[in-house]
């Protein structure tokens, strides 16, 4: 399996009349080479197309990187006619020589707008199964000629180079300066003392309780409640105030 996710737009992008324009533009072009008649007619945009059959008589004439040219065999009388610009009909299909003539005709036509397509369509277009979408081909009779069909990943690929790339956004703050302004607590945890309910309720004014914490133990020094460093505990000289002197720098809390 290839470690490369595909490309993936919503139906909306994908069915955009600009994600059809540059496949158009290049059947157009093929057209104005290889047409003896009149232009050929596409709709505006890709179609989401239900799954073609072969009994329905569609055959694939090119495939590749994620597209798919089909017609069926009357379509292919239909393209010689406007490849010759006349009317074609039985008799011009008597002798094997003339469906040869024709057949070479059509093939080398097709050939030609295939390497137009592999010109203009992207790279990285992936190779998904090019059945999700269709772009048919009319003769300005009303006839269809032939069926462009892509994958997913063909149209993702068309629309994301109308897109563009994403626009560049302003760096996010440092959270660090986002986060200085704020207010925290911090406290010391001198030690605790468990006791019965039945202790509790008989404290009275006097008694002393004794804490979990040695003297030369490293105390907890608390961020709104969390413990974040350890330090210990001194008595300020002359005022009676503690300290609490740290043993790592706040960076490293």
């Amino acid at each position: 399996m290839s470690g490369t996710p595909a490309l993936w737009l919503p139906e909306s992008a994908l069915l955009d009349a600009r994600t059809a324009e540059p496949v158009a533009r290049c059947v157009q072009a093929w057209a104005g080479e290889w047409f003896a008649a009149a232009r050929p007619d596409l709709p505006p945009r890709w179609e989401r197309q239900q799954t073609v059959s072969p009994a329905m008589g569609f055959a694939s004439a090119y495939e590749g990187r994620g597209l798919r040219l089909s017609l069926r065999d009357e379509g292919r009388l239909t393209l010689a006619a406007q490849l010759l610009g006349r009317e074609l009909g039985e008799r011009d299909l008597r002798m094997a020589r003339d469906r040869t003539v024709i057949e070479h005709l059509v093939g080398a036509a097709l050939d030609a707008l295939a390497a137009m397509l592999r010109a203009a369509i992207p790279a990285n277009s992936g190779d998904d199964d090019a059945t999700a979408f269709v772009l048919p081909v009319y003769a300005p009779t009303g006839e269809l000629l032939l069926r462009i069909e892509a994958g997913c990943g063909l149209l993702a690929a068309l629309a994301l180079r109308w897109a563009g790339s994403p626009r560049k956004g302003a760096a996010l703050a440092s959270r660090k300066s986002a986060f200085a302004p704020q207010n925290l607590r911090l406290s010391a945890r001198i030690g605790t003392s468990r006791l019965a309910l039945a202790q509790i309720e008989a404290l009275g004014p006097g008694d002393v309780l004794t804490l979990d914490t040695p003297l030369t133990a490293a105390l907890d020094a608390l961020i709104d409640d969390a413990p974040a460093a350890t330090g210990a505990l001194t008595l300020m000289p002359g005022d009676g105030d503690f300290q609490l002197q740290l043993t790592r720098p706040a960076t490293q809390w």
